[in-house]
């Protein structure tokens, strides 16, 4: 049985992402929503993002990797929904739609 945690293509990530997986070997192998909020701003991949802002995402963008039908499926954590840390990173490497108001048309 593989590993969900892990992913043999290493070719769509970046080098500078598994430079930073490298750098912290700490990592934890799966994140949860309440998880992953925190560890998107301490790796400096976003400036300011919450649990909510992270289920936000995950509700409204058509390219999010996690769930069912989805290209990875959520990891049961206790009463949470985990991810693989590894594909959670890569997605946010490639940076997801932003949200906001759009351009001032003014």
């Amino acid at each position: 049985m593989t590993d969900p945690t892990q992913n043999s293509e290493t070719s769509k990530f970046p080098d500078w992402l598994e430079s930073l997986l490298a750098d912290h070997p700490d990592l934890p192998p799966v994140v949860t929503f309440a998880t992953g909020a925190p560890l998107l701003i301490k790796l400096g991949l976003v400036g300011t993002i919450t649990p909510d802002g992270l289920r936000y995402i995950a509700r409204s963008d058509r390219d999010w990797p996690f769930g069912p039908g989805r290209q990875h499926p959520y990891l049961p954590v206790g009463n949470a929904r985990g991810m693989s840390t590894r594909e959670f990173l890569a997605f946010f490497a490639h940076g997801p739609a932003r949200g906001g108001r759009g351009m001032n048309r003014s």
